[in-house]
């Protein structure tokens, strides 16, 4: 394969000029070194059916696809998010990257199936991926009065360390200053960066150009 300088610059000219066509190319780069990099071109891609090609893959318990989906927030993946992190084996790679995408995705619709996680989890780890999801969705949520309430409804059944989790997130909210809902909007800071980098996609066009040479599954070590 090319450089790693090489691999990395086709990455990036996937994410910047790429479509849901470049979704495999990129999850098969979203390991090792350039693993962080494909992440960031998987959530830069445009278009309909990019999250759509990811959910395919997540389907076959592809973990890099499952955390895409994450970072794009995604909410049309939800409950397969769900299916994921309660599979078979709930310590598999998949399913925790599932966890984490539900505290990035789930809505107040569904805040309560991702609490109910919580009672289920038996290892520490799995564990605490659901308590920084529960977290993360408090934070993102445009009601979390109502997420507290949910919480609140759960400590006197709970117990030991899910007890006490549950009171310190209750607690938080109701000393947490009035914030606006953390969703995603055209406004935000990672949309203004996504249309950055679409306007200064002409200028590495030619790039993408001179390393069609090499072939991109050439250059990705295929």
């Amino acid at each position: 394969g090319g450089s790693p300088a090489v691999r990395l610059a086709v990455i990036d000219t996937l994410g910047s000029l790429g479509d849901a066509s470049s979704v495999g190319v990129l999850l098969s780069a979203a390991d090792g070194e350039t693993a962080e990099a494909a992440l960031d071109a998987l959530l830069a891609l445009e278009g309909a059916d990019v999250n759509a090609a990811l959910m395919e893959a997540a389907k076959g318990s592809n973990a890099a696809a499952v955390k895409a989906l994450g970072r794009r927030r995604a909410r049309e993946a939800v409950d397969l998010l769900f299916e994921l992190a309660q599979a078979d084996a709930p310590d598999s790679p998949s399913a925790r990257e599932a966890i984490v995408a539900l505290g990035r995705t789930v809505g107040e619709d569904r805040f309560l199936d991702l609490v109910a996680l919580l009672k289920t989890a038996r290892a520490d780890a799995r564990k605490a991926a659901v308590q920084e999801a529960i977290h993360a969705a408090i934070i993102r949520s445009t009601n979390p009065d109502l997420c507290a309430d949910t919480l609140g409804a759960m400590i006197p059944s709970a117990t030991g360390a899910d007890r006490e989790f549950l009171f310190e997130q209750v607690h938080a909210q109701r000393h947490a200053p009035p914030a606006h809902g953390q969703f995603r909007s055209e406004n935000s800071p990672y949309m203004a960066l996504r249309q950055a980098r679409r306007r200064s996609g002409s200028g590495i066009r030619s790039m993408a150009a001179s390393s069609s040479s090499f072939g991109f599954s050439r250059t990705m070590g295929q």
